[in-house]
This record gives C-alpha cells, sequence and structure tokens, in this order.
C-alpha cells in the first residue's frame, strides 16, 4: 500500500511594523540566522521579570527565556514552562514532568502541534502524537518558543494545524566549570544532575556533557518513574560566525502506568488503582487452567492480573544525534546544514489470555496445539461453543515500535543588500517503523520474564507456533517522508513597515 499527499503550500503574506531586532527563535540553523539578523522584524522588549519575550513579529509568538526555565522544579518537562504562554494549555500526567501529558494550542490537540528540538521533528512519524516526558533535561534549554498557527517557513511538519513548539539546547560555555543539582520530594521523589563544561581547547572548541536521573512513585497506585538521560554538545567556531556542532541525547523511561477513571468514579471516590500482587492459576497437568477468570486449582481471582501494575508498564529508549553548521561562501551568500538521526525503542505493556490451541498457534493444522505454562497439557483452552470467556494461559503481549529516523535541513541565505534577504530551503524528515508484538511469558508472581516480551534480539526467547514461527499480534514495516522545499523573503522598507514572505511546498507521503 503507498499513498501519497500534497500538503497545502503557504505560509501567508505578512507585514508588520518595524521594531527592533530580537533573539533567535527558531530552531534550524538557517532560521535561527533568519532571525537573529538585525533585518528581522522582531520585539525584544521583555515581559514579566524577564521570562517571556513579548514579540512583534509576523506571526503569533511566544518565546520562553532560561530565565524563567530555570527557575521551574528540576526535571520538569519544557511544555510544562510554555503554559506561560497565551494560547497553550498543557496538562501534566502527574506533579513531576516524568509520565506524559497532553497539549493543547488554541483548541487543537498534540497530534496537530508540531514539537521540535534544534530543528528536528519529535512528533511521532506514525501518528504525530507528543510524549512530553522524553524531552531534554529543562538545564539545558536556552529558550523555547510557541508559533500559534503558523510554522516557521522551513519547519520539518505534516501535521502542524494548531501551531508548533520549539526549544533549543544552550551553547556550551568558554569557562570551565560544572554544576550537580539534587532535588528531593513527595512520593519519594529523588533526582540528580550534573554538567561538566570544558571551556575553549582547541582553537576555540567548547562542550559540555550532563548526565540526570529521576525516579519517584506513581501518586495513585502502587508503581514507580525512572528516568535517566544523557547529553552532551561539542562547538567548533570557524572564521566570522561560522561554526560546526554536533551534539546528542539519549533518554531512558521505565514508567508504570496508573489506572483511567471517568467523571463518575471520582465523584463517588471509588477511583480505581492498579493491583499490587498477581495470583496466576497454578499450571496442573491433566486439568484445564484458566489464567483469566479463575478455576478450582486458584482460589485468588487470576483476571484482575491484567490490572496488574508490573505490566502496566511503559518502556522507552530514545535518542539522537544532531548535526548544525553554517558556512559563509562569499560576504552576501550563507549555507546552513542540518543533518540529524532518531532513535526509538518503546512499548506500552499489557497482556493477553491465549488459548493453548489458538488458530495463530496451529498456523492452518487441524489439530494440536502449544503448552503455554509447562504443565505438560494443552487443555488450557475453552471448548464450549460459543462461549465468549477468554480462557487459556495469560501471555505478556506488548506492540514494540522500533523507529529509524534520518533528518536533513539545509538552507541557502542571499543577502542581498543590508535591507533585503532571499532565502532557500529543503527540509528531508524519513522515518522507517518496525512495529512488532512478539509475546512474551509471565513469571508466576505476574511479572514479565522480558519488558520487551519475546522480540528477537532484545526480549526473552519468543514464543514459537507448531510451526516453529514467533507468536505475535503484529508484524509490519512502514515508512514515512516528508520532503519539503521552501522560500523566503524578507525586506525593510524604512521606518513604516518590513515585510515578510514565505513559501512552504511540502510533500508527504507513506509506503506501508
Amino acid at each position: 500500500m503507498f499513498s501519497k499527499k500534497f500538503l497545502s503550500g503557504a505560509a501567508l503574506t505578512a507585514l508588520s511594523l518595524a521594531a527592533t531586532a530580537g533573539v533567535a527563535n527558531a530552531q534550524s540553523t538557517a532560521s535561527q540566522i533568519q532571525e537573529e539578523e538585525t533585518i528581522v522584524v522582531t520585539g525584544a522588549r521583555r515581559t514579566i521579570d524577564g521570562a517571556m519575550y513579548a514579540e512583534q513579529a509576523a506571526r503569533a509568538r511566544s518565546t520562553i527565556t532560561d530565565e524563567f526555565i530555570q527557575t521551574q522544579t528540576g526535571g520538569q518537562t519544557i511544555l510544562q514552562s510554555v503554559n506561560l504562554a497565551p494560547g497553550v494549555n498543557f496538562t501534566n500526567n502527574d506533579g513531576y514532568g516524568a509520565s506524559g501529558g497532553s497539549i493543547n494550542l488554541r483548541g487543537f490537540d498534540g497530534n496537530r502541534v508540531s514539537l521540535t528540538f534544534d530543528g528536528i521533528q519529535l512528533n511521532d512519524s506514525g501518528n504525530y502524537a507528543i510524549f512530553s516526558s522524553q524531552l531534554l533535561d529543562p538545564e539545558l534549554i536556552s529558550r523555547a518558543n510557541v508559533n500559534l498557527g503558523t510554522a516557521e517557513v522551513d519547519s520539518p511538519t505534516a501535521s502542524a494545524v494548531g501551531g508548533t513548539v520549539n526549544f533549543v539546547t544552550r551553547r556550551p560555555s568558554e569557562d570551565m566549570g560544572g554544576m550537580v543539582s539534587v532535588a528531593l520530594g513527595d512520593d519519594a521523589l529523588f533526582r540528580t544532575f550534573g554538567m561538566f563544561e570544558t571551556g575553549e581547547f582547541w582553537g576555540g572548541t567548547t562542550a559540555f556533557l550532563a548526565a540526570s536521573y529521576q525516579q519517584y512513585d506513581l501518586f495513585r497506585g502502587p508503581g514507580e518513574i525512572q528516568r535517566i538521560q544523557y547529553n552532551g554538545r561539542v562547538f567548533h567556531p570557524l572564521e566570522g560566525d561560522d561554526f560546526v556542532s554536533l551534539s546528542f541525547f539519549y533518554n531512558q523511561g521505565r514508567n508504570t502506568f496508573f489506572r483511567r477513571f471517568n467523571k463518575a468514579s471520582f465523584l463517588t471516590d471509588t477511583t480505581p488503582v492498579n493491583f499490587e500482587t498477581c495470583t496466576r492459576d497454578a499450571p496442573t497437568n491433566g486439568a484445564i487452567d484458566n489464567d483469566g477468570s479463575g478455576s478450582s486449582s486458584n482460589i485468588n481471582d487470576p483476571a484482575s492480573c491484567g490490572d496488574y501494575f508490573g505490566v502496566r508498564f511503559n518502556p522507552v529508549d530514545v535518542g539522537n544525534i544532531r548535526g548544525q553548521s553554517r558556512f559563509s561562501l562569499t560576504d552576501s551568500l550563507t549555507l546552513t546544514i542540518d543533518p540529524s538521526f532518531s532513535y526509538t525503542m518503546a512499548n506500552g505493556g499489557g497482556t493477553q489470555i491465549i488459548s493453548e490451541t489458538d488458530q495463530r498457534l496451529r498456523v492452518g493444522a487441524l489439530s494440536g496445539g502449544v503448552d503455554l505454562n509447562g504443565d505438560g497439557d494443552v487443555l488450557d483452552t475453552d471448548t464450549t461453543p460459543f462461549n465468549t470467556t477468554f480462557s487459556g494461559v495469560r501471555l505478556y503481549s506488548p506492540n514494540n515500535t522500533n523507529t529509524r529516523r534520518w533528518g536533513l535541513f539545509t538552507g541557502l541565505i542571499w543577502d542581498l543588500n543590508e535591507d533585503h534577504r532571499f532565502r532557500v530551503n529543503y527540509t528531508l524528515d524519513r522515518a522507517f517503523h518496525r512495529q512488532t508484538g512478539e509475546f512474551g511469558f509471565l513469571a508466576a508472581d505476574g511479572d514479565p520474564a522480558s519488558i520487551w516480551g519475546g522480540k528477537d534480539g532484545w526480549g526473552d526467547d519468543p514464543i514459537r507456533t507448531l510451526s516453529g514461527s514467533a507468536l505475535q499480534r503484529r508484524n509490519r514495516d512502514s515508512v514515512a517522508e516528508l520532503q519539503q522545499w521552501s522560500a523566503e523573503y524578507t525586506g525593510d522598507f524604512g521606518d513604516m513597515f518590513t515585510v515578510n514572505l514565505g513559501l512552504r511546498a511540502p510533500q508527504f507521503t507513506r509506503e506501508l
């Protein structure tokens, strides 16, 4: 299956009153140059004690400064900080930011909001979802900005109907030094963050290395949140304003879910929580064991194992490598090249009751089955016709998603003179998805043998069907690719007005 979509090409013509130049608040190198130069009409008047810029650009935009970001709770997601911006509504799943949340911009949900990090796209390339718990440590963010409705002309997005949220990694310091911070709090919160700055070496090169560890208990029900993160950046200046830079980011999350509930449960103070323990049906040779609704061999209710906190688990390993560079080809012509590579491995846990004579185990065979619980028989199934009760053995059933994503953002900037600038950009965002659902075994206490199920090379040995293949609930590949050309003109016509014209021509394809 192959689908192609031509997205509407269009940042609208914009006029604004001339103002003083402001800070850079886009993400790609080309966009940062565009907004750093004095020709750009971005107001730099500060409000709220330096926490946010009151901008006067050709689009509705707010910029949150590092002065405000550094006053927030250690480890908090940057999306909590952009709540300060008008039109933004972000709700955290907990008080510390590592278990996710939801964002809305002017009523559009997160799937319709583009989230970028030094220019690279962070929305899931499959469904455009935003994962707020997998973002850069706030100590390393120099600024974050929100565009309401209109993205930068080179933004690598196919879904930004509602707007964009962008944040930028800080530049390493020219002086050697470092910092360590420790945070303690309710729900057994412990977080530590450390960073080392090399200072200048080898012709002005600067770098930093940073790491953090965060852990705390769920505020409702059993389970905990754990996050480990590593970051680094090397910045090497060239002649004039030119430079090359390489950064890396790695985030490992091991989070337990809490159960959702509705308004009626909340009003009656009967909000459900996951179970702290799980007692599975003991395997018995010659008997029909039932991990789904109980049997004579189990005095407890094994159906509760589906809501056991040990299987309501979200492991995620995500990382990226980001390059940024600027080269002055002539006095008036500048080239920027920003390559990137991102990697993700994640699932959302879960269990499923499988009959030992399930058709997927037999793979076309007319009889037989697979002993899933080691009791020496294949009787653990429901043979009653039209019975809707799921009987059999409980297995761990995570849906694993493995993504490899390549990006390239390059721009050519031509300054005709000090008042007129032309810019042409090319953007590529290509993501390879491998989505599998290999079943895995559960221990007697309900814990999975591996958090990755039976994924080959990652988890436990896969459960084999009669034909020897792995038992799985899904197995598919997909490739999502965005290619985009864009152009922009900025002209300063004296004290009366400045013109900023932009055109995007994105083409999106998805191969399934």
